[in-house]
């Protein structure tokens, strides 16, 4: 069972600061920050292989969770010269903590890492340390006020911005009423409440809830189903990151109105099904030639591009300098177009599978929801999203 977050912690902004290096980085370019001007740029000397550390989850109740993200970070970053070094670790703060010590006691130039809420995580370990760390998210958590280490760059599959989008399609295509399952691991999450909010900010409305037992069995998803028949649900959506395609199964079969999370749609969800997520079914480039893509591989594919993008152009392998260039590398990734914001952070379009695929609208940082629950404290779940 994962631990509680003591919600007594306090949290302040370093946003301000973030924006604003970020900026300063992006005027004056990564051959200026690795010292020499353009001289130097031109009679720079051949680089030494980048050193990089991948810190990836030793399980997850994902298939593939850490596999298939490692696979598509090795080939999006294939054609760049590094030395690649793995470290796991476990779910707990304390865990994560301890393992990346291990990992930067070889003295990485980058730390690569893999789950939701690293970043302020790890800001203990990486204080006074020459790394740039790169965290992929899932994008379970909205973006609260966070203590980071400055030299922190982000991409994600922006679960919570999808689940929100995805409510907001739902009811203006006239889904008005919907009953929401979701598992015990995500409701220490934020994915419940975005998609509630998203829901609700075009008319509808979550007319009940059912918490979901840990065992995704074909007697269980029966026992849910009939529950859901006797109260006449006739639209149901499914927040179950780690899969649950028995009572997917199940409910279509019953022949309710199916959605999930994005995550959740997975391998073996029934044909209807609707989901979203910041990762098309079908990935574009060489990643669509990939065994089983899957969006964690399309995560590590984009990762591991953008780190590639900004060493093409011999960016010295300083922190500064290699967040310099990726601060401005726009480029289009195996999941479309992606772009760096002001915050570090790697953003792609939100793509809905299922039904009709396409591009959905993301929600405002300025709507009064998204206000709401990132102004508060968090409660829920402490350990990293998505680790065993």
């Amino acid at each position: 069972m994962p631990e509680l977050l003591d919600t007594d912690v306090p949290s302040s902004p370093a946003q301000a600061t973030r924006r604003g290096l970020l900026k300063t980085l992006a005027v004056l370019g990564p051959v200026f920050l690795g010292g020499g001007g353009v001289a130097a740029a031109v009679s720079a000397p051949k680089l030494a292989p980048l050193s990089v550390a991948l810190l990836l989850p030793e399980r997850s109740p994902y298939p593939q969770f850490a596999q298939a993200f490692e696979r598509g970070f090795r080939q999006g970053c294939a054609a760049q010269e590094m030395t690649l070094r793995r470290y796991s670790t476990g779910p707990g703060p304390r865990q994560v903590q301890a393992a990346a010590r291990e990992a930067l006691a070889s003295a990485p130039q980058v730390l690569v890492t893999l789950g939701d809420g690293l970043g302020e995580t790890l800001t203990p370990v990486l204080a006074q340390r020459d790394v740039l760390h790169l965290n992929a998210e899932v994008g379970v958590l909205m973006a609260r006020p966070q203590h980071r280490h400055p030299l922190t760059l982000t991409t994600s599959l922006h679960a919570w911005e999808a689940e929100w989008a995805l409510g907001a399609s739902l009811a203006h295509s006239g889904q008005k009423e919907v009953h929401l399952l979701f598992s015990i691991l995500d409701s220490g999450y934020d994915l419940p409440y975005a998609f509630t909010a998203g829901l609700q900010s075009a008319g509808g409305q979550v007319t009940g809830t059912t918490l979901l037992g840990e065992m995704d069995t074909r007697a269980e998803a029966q026992r849910v189903v009939q529950g859901l028949q006797a109260e006449n649900v006739r639209t149901v959506h499914v927040v179950a990151s780690e899969g649950a395609p028995a009572l997917l199964a199940a409910l279509r079969q019953a022949g309710m109105r199916v959605s999930a999370s994005g995550l959740g749609l997975g391998a073996g969800a029934p044909a209807g099904t609707v989901g979203a997520l910041g990762s098309p079914v079908q990935l574009s480039g060489v990643a669509a030639q990939a065994s089983q893509p899957s969006p964690l591989f399309a995560l590590g594919f984009d990762t591991g591009a953008w780190l590639s993008r900004a060493l093409e152009a011999g960016t010295p392998h300083l922190p500064l300098a290699l967040m310099a260039a990726m601060s401005t590398q726009k480029f289009t990734g195996v999941r479309g177009p992606v772009v760096p914001d002001l915050q570090g952070h790697l953003t792609a379009a939100l793509h809905q599978m299922g039904g009709q695929p396409g591009s959905l609208q993301r929600p405002l940082a300025t709507h009064p929801g998204v206000i709401a629950q990132t102004q508060a404290p968090r409660s829920g779940w402490q350990n990293t999203f998505l680790h065993g």
